[in-house]
């Protein structure tokens, strides 16, 4: 299920995802999926290294039970639309397809029986068949927006070990604590 058109280096993208940590990833493999140039931007040296850490080396990737009573923000219906998207148990099958062994722990959470490194690599290699490109070390300088014929596109400047301009033509997206 490769991409297409994410199967080269571009400075033209329609997604730019800042953050390579859990979140960006998967939305970089969701958006990649749906035929989308994708590009994620990190300035980290290694992508995930918080989901390496997480649950003391093994991952707490999701819980069987996730509802919106769980959830506080401003606005209340923005978790439910996003879990009728997104269920976790769509999650729960994409590491059983990568046969990744986990467990139960109390109130439904659920861990990798090895290690974090087992969720990274799955979300990297979903990444990776889908076209999706990942630069680290990249240091984003300068983000500005500008009106275009069919709506608004992003201009980033990137770290000069890049050495590129990226142009973004539909969705940049912050995918960390900002």
């Amino acid at each position: 299920m490769t991409n297409q058109r994410n199967a080269q280096n571009h400075t033209h993208y329609d997604v730019v995802i800042i953050g390579a940590g859990a979140s960006g990833l998967y939305c970089a493999l969701t958006a990649g999926r749906r035929g989308r140039r994708v590009l994620v931007l990190d300035h980290a040296n290694k992508a995930g290294k918080k989901i390496l850490m997480s649950g003391g080396g093994r991952c707490n990737f999701t819980n069987y039970f996730v509802e919106p009573e769980h959830f506080i923000g401003a606005n209340p219906h923005f978790c439910k639309s996003a879990l009728s998207r997104y269920p976790s148990w769509e999650f729960i099958g994409m590491v059983e397809s990568h046969k990744i062994a986990y467990h139960e722990r109390e109130h439904g959470q659920l861990f990798c029986d090895d290690s974090a490194q087992d969720i990274l690599s799955m979300l990297l290699d979903e990444c990776t068949a889908v076209g999706v490109q990942v630069k680290l070390n990249a240091q984003i300088d300068h983000v500005k927006t500008a009106a275009h014929d069919n709506g608004e596109r992003f201009y980033l400047t990137t770290s000069k070990k890049l050495g590129k301009k990226r142009h973004c033509e539909r969705h940049s997206i912050f995918a960390n604590r900002l």
